[in-house]
C-alpha cells in the first residue's frame, strides 16, 4: 500500500492527453482504452505505434510493478484489506484448486474484449453499417468504443462517489446500473479477498503479465542454495498467493505472471534469500527502519 503513495503521482505520465473527442469533450484515458479505441476504429491507426511503443517500454523494463505500486484500483484493495485487518476480520481465501481455475478469468476477460473491439473496428472499416449495428448492443457512450472502460472499477467508483457528492443518480441510464453493480462487486470482493480484483479479473493485469517473464525489474531468489529453508513465508504473504519462490531455483527469476512485485515476499523472507534486482543485480533486498514497519503493518 505504502508504494502506491509514492508512485500514484507519476501515473499522468503513463496516460496520453490527446485532441480527439471522447463524449462530449477531449479526456485523457488509460492505455487499455487506447488499446480498444484503435482496435474499434474511434481512433487514428498512427496513434497505436506511440501506445504500443510506451507500452512495451514500461512492460520490458518494470513489467507488472505498476500493478504492485502504481495502480489506484490496487491502492484502494489494499485499504479496504488494511481495514479489515484493523477490523480482525478473516480473508476468505479460495481453496488451491479453486485459485488456479479463477486466475484463468482474466486471460478469458481479455481475449473476449479485444476480440468484440476488434470485430467492431473490422466491421465498420468495411461497412460502417455493420460496424453501426455491433455498436448498437452497447449502451451508448464509452461502451461502444472502448467496450471494457464502462465495466471498469475505476470509473465505476468514480462514478458512485460522485453521485453521493452531487446527489444525482442516473437510475435510466444502463451504464449507471453497470457502474453501481461493479462497484458493490469490487468493494465486496475486496474486502473478502487480498486483491480479489487483480487476482481473478483484471484484463489490462493479464496484457502485461507475460513481460514478468523478460522484464529488466524481477524479484529473484539468492544463489546460495542452501539459504532457502523451504519455510514458505514469502507464498503466505503473497497477496496474490504466488507460490513460485518457494520452488524456485537458487539465483533464479521468481516474478511468475502473477507477481505484482509487491516486494512482501522480500521484507517477509527470514533468511533473506530474496531480492528485487535489475537486470539481474540485486537493487533491494529487505525493508529497513521506517520503511519495513509500514511494510510489516500492510
Amino acid at each position: 500500500m505504502v508504494g502506491s503513495f509514492i508512485v500514484l503521482p507519476l501515473l499522468p505520465a503513463l496516460r496520453l492527453d490527446l485532441p480527439v473527442d471522447i463524449g462530449a469533450s477531449g479526456q485523457k484515458v488509460c492505455t487499455f482504452g487506447n488499446f480498444q479505441r484503435e482496435m474499434t476504429g474511434f481512433w487514428p491507426a498512427e496513434l497505436a505505434i506511440l501506445v504500443l511503443g510506451v507500452f512495451l517500454v514500461v512492460g520490458l523494463v518494470a513489467g507488472r510493478a505498476l500493478c504492485g505500486w502504481g495502480c489506484a484500483i490496487g491502492f484502494v484493495q489494499d485499504l479496504l484489506t488494511h481495514g479489515r485487518n484493523l477490523a480482525r476480520a478473516r480473508a476468505l481465501e479460495p481453496t488451491r484448486k479453486a485459485h488456479r481455475a479463477l486466475t484463468g478469468l482474466r486471460y478469458s476477460l481479455l481475449l473476449f474484449i479485444l476480440i468484440f473491439a476488434l470485430a467492431i473496428g473490422i466491421s465498420s472499416s468495411i461497412d460502417q453499417s455493420a460496424g453501426g449495428i455491433l455498436q448498437s448492443s452497447l449502451p451508448q457512450g464509452t461502451a461502444q468504443v472502448a467496450p471494457y472502460c464502462a465495466a471498469c472499477p475505476t470509473p465505476a467508483v468514480y462514478y458512485v462517489t460522485n453521485t453521493f457528492t452531487t446527489g444525482n443518480p442516473k437510475l435510466n441510464d444502463p451504464l449507471s446500473l453497470v457502474a453501481v453493480f461493479v462497484f458493490v462487486a469490487f468493494i465486496a470482493g475486496a474486502l473478502a479477498v487480498p486483491r480479489f480484483f487483480c487476482r481473478y479479473f483484471c484484463p489490462v493485469g493479464a496484457l502485461v503479465s507475460p513481460f514478468n517473464k523478460v522484464s529488466l525489474l524481477a524479484v529473484r531468489k539468492s544463489r546460495s542454495k542452501g539459504k532457502c529453508t523451504g519455510c514458505s513465508v514469502c507464498a503466505s504473504v503473497c497477496p496474490q498467493r504466488v507460490e513460485a519462490a518457494v520452488s524456485a531455483r537458487a539465483g533464479g527469476r521468481v516474478s511468475t505472471v502473477d507477481c505484482d512485485l509487491c516486494l512482501k515476499c522480500v521484507d517477509a523472507c527470514p533468511e533473506k534469500a530474496l531480492s528485487l534486482s535489475f537486470a539481474g543485480r540485486p537493487v533491494y533486498s529487505g525493508g529497513k527502519g521506517w520503511w519495513k514497519r509500514l511494510s510489516r503493518k500492510n
